[in-house]
Formats: structure tokens, C-alpha cells, sequence
């Protein structure tokens, strides 16, 4: 779901963004109600009309410098919540400007308006988010809850794209860091190949094959870790749940001690590891892991991401477990209009009879509604009909018997 700012802060941005539009117009003249009027108000219409203004009820739009000034000052009161140093030297410079245009009006007024410049430069600001440096940031966010991080986001587009972009980087290092702690477990269990005495040769252990397979995968996934397309939390949570499921899928292989092991090793590091708020426990390994694996590859299916679904399924030690996957989504695939792309996914299926059984679906061609409409209408004609037919045989009958 993209991200929308809320309303309190929009209606600020757009009626200042008015405001300096009038004050930059040189036929209009802003007025107290901070809306524009063509004409300036004489000084006896500008009397009369203060007079009618005191009754409570009644606001008549004034042009009085004084009395805009104070309007102005007011709206930047009310909206001090919003307010930021590019915010307070435009409201200033709408008053100065308001001097400039009313010279013969502000005779006699200017300290007035000057203590009213200075209410407005005395306006406690809001702090701006982009002038923070990045680590302040990241200590504050570090401290909050992931409900307090959650609001942080829905103050203002400012903020959602501030703590977006902290969320990401966290999120970046903190897999990176734990990815890399899974690849030097791996190249720990690679030993030094032992000397064969009678053929003097190396005699390969048969688990180094898995261990360098899952280090050259794991390495892959640390490398091209990119949660750069995200914008909001939404898509932030997709993409980490993907890196999640391509790790598992690395890692586990059914039945086979050294990749159970390498599991009971990683569990303990997941639990312990200390995510930003989002991030908790998305690394915590299941019992079922095939079941996680395969449940969570057509969850991101489901949302549409067939990219990052057959990414997932390259990175399956598993072959059943990729099998099965890449079973699904060519299965998908078709379902959603995309033939070709389903054929091509098929052929990666090591299993030749999975291959065929998805080859036959894949073939089986649905009719075309157009076509079944045709079959249906066609039906009911034949036997409107057949039983005009029988009706007319029936009149033709009692015809002949009267």
C-alpha cells in the first residue's frame, strides 16, 4: 500500500503554499481570513468593517496590515507542530512583503509589525527530520518500539521517507551480518583433503561439496542484498521475507546430518539476534523447515512476485523442495495469462514425472468465454425450438378434434 500524508500536515503545506502565492501576486492583497482580495480597504472601510467584526459571531475579510499580520501570526500558531525554519521565513516574508505593498497604511504601525515578526521567529520549531545526521537517527529509532516506529512514520511524508531509508540500512546490515556468520560456520567444516597413502592422492570428504555449495549461495544472497526498490514498510517486509526464505532454502537439505546440523548451529544466532522492530525473529527457523519453505515461497506468490518466487526456487538445495516449487509456480503462471514464461519454468523441473504432469496442465487449453456463451445460447435455441414444435402439434390436434 503506498504511503499518504495526513491530512492536518497536507492542509498546512497547502494553504501556506497559497498564502505566499497572494503575497506574491502584485494585483491581490491578502486578507485576514489569509484568502486574496483585489482591492485594498480604505481606511474607513477598514473602520467600519473592525467595528462589525467585534461581533463575535461575524468575520468580515479585513486587509488592515495590522490585523493580516495578526492573522498570519495566528495560522503559524496553530500549526506550530508543522512548522520549520523554511515555513517561519516565508510567513516573515509575507509580512515584510505586506509592509512593501501597504506603505501608506503601515505608517505609524511598523513596531506593531515588527513585535509580530519577532512572536513568529520565537515559535518553537518542528524539528526537521532531513537535517538530522544519519546516526542520530539511527540511535533514536534504535530506542523506540516497533509501534512508536510505526507512528514515527505516519507524521508526515518527511518522516516516512527518513525512517524508511534508516529501516532499510539497519535491515542490510543486520542480515549481512548474520548471513556472514552462517558462511564462516560453513568454511570451518571444510577440511583439508587427507592424503590417500596407497595412491598418494587428496581423498575428498563427500560433505564438502554441500558446505562449499551453501557458502557459494549464501555468499551470493550477502552480495546482492538490494532493498533499495522498497518505499514503504510494506514492500520493506516482502523483500526481507523473501531473503529470509532463499536463506532456508540454502541451508536445508531433507534428511542430510550435515545440513541438520548447520540448522541446530544458525537457530540459537537467529532467536538471540536483535532486529529493529519489523525484523524480529524473522530468522527464527522452524521445526517444519520444508514446510516453511514451501508456504512461505507461495505467500510471495500470491502477492504476484513470480520474479522473486522463481529466484527463491534457484537457490533450493532441495530438489524435491525446487521441484515442487517450480511445480506451483508455472501452474500460476498460466493462471495468470503468462504461457510462455509457465513452459519455460516447467523445463527446469529435474523430475521428469512432475515435468510431464505439469506439461499436461500446462497444455490443457480452457474454452474461451465467448465460445461457451455460443455453446449456451446455442443449447437454448435448440429447445425453444423443439418446444415450439410441440406446442404447434398440440394446437394442430385440438384444431382437428373440434
Amino acid at each position: 500500500m503506498s504511503f499518504q500524508v495526513n491530512n492536518p500536515q497536507q492542509s498546512f503545506e497547502s494553504q501556506l503554499k497559497k498564502i505566499k502565492e497572494i503575497s506574491n501576486t502584485e494585483h491581490l492583497y491578502l486578507n485576514t481570513k489569509l484568502e486574496g482580495s483585489l482591492k485594498q480597504d480604505s481606511t474607513l472601510v477598514s473602520w467600519l468593517k473592525w467595528v462589525v467584526s467585534l461581533i463575535p459571531t461575524i468575520h468580515i475579510a479585513q486587509t488592515s496590515p495590522a490585523r493580516v499580520a495578526q492573522s498570519v501570526a495566528k495560522f503559524a500558531e496553530e500549526h506550530q507542530k508543522y512548522l520549520q525554519t523554511k515555513d517561519q521565513v516565508a510567513l516573515i516574508d509575507v509580512i515584510e512583503k505586506l509592509k512593501a505593498k501597504c506603505q501608506t497604511l503601515v505608517k505609524g504601525k511598523e513596531q506593531a509589525l515588527d513585535r509580530i515578526i519577532d512572536k513568529i521567529k520565537s515559535l518553537k520549531l518542528f524539528p526537521e527530520m532531513d537535517a538530522l545526521p544519519l546516526e542520530l537517527l539511527d540511535l533514536i529509532l534504535s530506542k523506540l518500539a516497533w509501534i512508536d516506529y510505526e507512528s514515527c512514520s505516519e507524521v508526515n511524508w518527511r518522516w516516512n521517507e527518513a525512517t524508511v531509508e534508516v529501516a532499510k540500512r539497519r535491515a542490510t546490515l543486520a542480515i549481512r551480518a548474520f548471513i556472514q556468520s552462517a558462511i564462516t560456520y560453513c568454511n570451518r567444516q571444510i577440511l583439508p583433503p587427507l592424503v590417500d597413502e596407497e595412491n598418494n592422492t587428496p581423498a575428498p570428504d563427500p560433505d564438502d561439496n554441500f558446505w562449499q555449495k551453501v557458502v557459494k549461495d549464501l555468499v551470493n544472497i550477502k552480495d546482492h542484498l538490494d532493498f533499495s526498490k522498497a518505499t514503504t514498510f510494506s514492500q520493506l517486509r516482502d523483500l526481507i521475507f523473501c531473503e529470509k526464505i532463499k536463506f532456508l532454502g540454502v541451508i536445508h537439505l531433507r534428511g542430510y546430518e550435515p545440513s541438520s546440523r548447520l540448522e541446530r548451529e544458525l537457530a540459537p544466532h537467529a532467536k538471540n539476534l536483535e532486529f529493529p522492530w519489523i525484523f524480529n525473529e524473522v530468522f527464527k527457523v522452524s521445526r517444519d523447515l520444508e514446510d516453511c519453505i514451501l508456504k512461505g515461497a507461495r505467500l510471495v506468490m500470491s502477492k504476484g512476485l513470480f520474479d522473486k518466487t522463481l529466484e527463491i526456487a534457484s537457490f533450493l538445495s532441495d530438489e524435491k523442495i525446487k521441484d515442487a516449487l517450480l511445480f506451483n509456480l508455472s501452474v500460476e503462471l498460466k493462471s495468470s495469462g503468462q504461457r510462455l514464461k509457465a513452459f519455460k519454468v516447467a523445463k527446469s523441473i529435474s523430475n521428469l514425472e512432475q515435468y510431464h504432469k505439469c506439461r499436461r496442465i500446462l497444455l490443457i487449453t480452457p474454452a474461451k468465454p465467448s465460445k461457451l456463451r455460443n455453446s449456451i445460447g446455442e443449447f437454448f435455441r435448440e429447445k425453444i425450438a423443439l418446444l415450439k414444435e410441440i406446442v404447434g402439434a398440440l394446437r394442430r390436434h385440438l384444431t382437428q378434434s373440434i
